[in-house]
């Protein structure tokens, strides 16, 4: 029986660079992490069917690919989703199904490889951030420059592999999920001007400090800049979220994070997860599991290594 698996990472968003910007909008900083991952499946069928529970979701990227590659049949399958985070938690989950779902179909039927602003258009993504596109496709630490107009995704300013030992302690309350859809475009609306000089800073942050620490592998420097350049891009959207942070649980959670000794923690996208990093497994563990202790508001921690290749292929032919 033909099968095959595709299992991609999930993504952290640092923070963007701009919201309007004169010539480039968007842009930003993020990284990619094996778990939790988003892992579908297509198997041989006698017709094509696409299983529960996440039918709902999978069968507009599978529409949307279709109309892309001009496809009147689709080849017999079943597709099915195995293991799948939280939507709309900061973890770029969205994204990682959509281009999961196009990247299986593609291999299903025989076609040639896409490339990433190929990929991310078979299926509608990519309209703001390329971040998660380009993790899918490589892995590790990730700047785009930002889209311009007539551009389809944003364009890719650098790609540099993360130090394996490090880990990201993701930080969540057990309810609650940022904002999507048509509420996170009507944010997006409201905001009518950059803060220049926000924008000027993050870009600092970026050139000088977070990208060459990533470079030199240097733990303290990159959690420094990572505090830093997440603050500031939070400001953003200081009169969406309340402040830097999307609401008080968000900002008191980065507080006590800070007051165990941990210099790098941020948002991801809109939260609600935050992530703090961490130099090895060991140190991971330990910060897990003091910041649960008597905690008083439920939470969900995890510990994720990074992701250097992206996502994973797997061909039973």
């Amino acid at each position: 029986m033909r099968s095959l698996r595709v299992t991609a990472p999930s993504r952290l968003h640092c923070g963007l660079l701009s919201l309007r910007g004169d010539r480039r909008r968007f842009g930003g900083a993020g990284l990619m992490i094996r778990e939790p991952a988003v892992q579908i499946s297509l198997t041989d069928s006698l017709r094509f069917e696409i299983q529960e529970p996440e039918m709902q979701r999978v069968a507009p990227f599978v529409e949307c690919w279709q109309a892309y590659v001009g496809m009147k049949r689709l080849k017999p399958c079943s597709i099915s989703v195995d293991q799948i985070p939280p939507p709309h938690v900061g973890l770029g989950t969205g994204t990682q199904l959509a281009l999961a779902t196009a990247t299986a179909l593609t291999l299903w039927h025989d076609l040639p490889a896409f490339s990433p602003t190929e990929l991310a258009q078979s299926v509608g993504r990519g309209g703001r951030s390329a971040i998660g596109t380009y993790g899918f496709c490589g892995g590790g630490f990730i700047v785009d420059r930002g889209k311009e107009h007539h551009e389809a995704i944003a364009a890719l300013d650098c790609r540099m592999e993360i130090p394996e030992p490090w880990r990201f302690v993701l930080i969540r309350p057990s309810c609650g999920e940022g904002l999507s859809g048509p509420r996170e475009q009507a944010a997006f609306d409201r905001v009518r001007s950059d803060d220049e000089s926000i924008t000027t800073r993050l870009r600092e942050l970026l050139r000088l400090s977070m990208v060459p620490a990533v470079a030199r592998g240097d733990f303290a420097a990159f959690s420094e800049s990572l505090y830093e350049y997440g603050h500031a891009s939070g400001l953003l959207f200081a009169e969406e979220q309340g402040g830097p942070y999307n609401g008080r649980v968000l900002h008191d959670l980065v507080r006590r994070a800070q007051g165990l000794g941990i210099v790098g923690v941020a948002q991801s996208s809109w939260g609600p997860t935050l992530f703090a990093v961490l130099p090895d497994q060991e140190a991971a563990i330990e910060f897990a599991s003091k910041l649960t202790a008597s905690q008083p508001v439920p939470l969900v921690v995890r510990i994720a290594a990074p992701s250097n290749q992206g996502a994973r292929i797997e061909i039973n032919p």
